[in-house]
């Protein structure tokens, strides 16, 4: 099939180097349409043996393990079972390498005084000290932010980089709030959400 495929297609290939100029694309637009269908019906046939051979059933043949019988005694002759030959030296002789020391170069202290060393915790990264606490950041996103920490994040993000409240109060009415319905009958976290942004410019 593929090969009449490829035949058919140098065939039309030909036929346009040979015309040229005096090209038919009617006759050249059916026999290309021809071709297509035939490419269609070729590539769902092979999807289909694909499938067939990825479904077959796999059979699997256990494989018989022989296992060695443990060593027996008589205990009427008090004769143990032979043991390897192993001594505690030749135990770990191949295991174990010896140890290497490298010297620890000292290090000057560290300033801690220094800002370098200051520590610095989630609200210092967010920028402007923005607090707010978990259980209030949780209540926002869910009932403020449609469950979106992203969101959440993302105007918070947005709101530490202004001067003053007033600044990011407009940014909330005028942006933030028509994205999400006004906060319609989510009045009492808005005003939640308003005293602790005020309280982070103060």
């Amino acid at each position: 099939m593929i090969n009449t495929l490829l035949e058919e297609l140098r065939e039309i290939a030909r036929s346009i180097l040979e015309q040229r100029d005096r090209l038919d694309l009617i006759k050249l637009e059916k026999q290309v349409g021809a071709l297509q269908k035939k490419i269609i019906v070729l590539q769902h046939e092979q999807s289909k043996i694909a499938e067939e051979v990825s479904t077959e059933p796999v059979i699997e043949v256990e494989e018989s393990i022989e296992v060695d019988e443990p060593p027996t005694f008589d205990a009427s002759k008090n004769e143990a079972p032979e043991q390897p030959n192993t001594t505690f030296d030749n135990l770990f002789s191949d295991s174990i390498s010896e140890p290497v020391f490298v010297k620890k170069e000292p290090s000057e202290p560290a300033n801690i005084n220094s800002p370098e060393n200051t520590p610095k915790n989630l609200n210092d990264a967010l920028g402007k000290g923005l607090k707010i606490g978990l259980n209030d950041r949780l209540a926002f996103i869910k009932n403020l932010f449609d469950e979106s920490p992203q969101d959440y994040q993302r105007v918070i993000s947005q709101i530490s980089v202004y001067e003053s409240f007033e600044e990011a109060q407009d940014f909330i009415e005028n942006f933030v709030k028509p994205e999400y319905n006004f906060w319609e009958e989510k009045e009492s976290f808005e005003l939640r959400f308003y005293k602790i942004i005020e309280q982070n410019f103060s």
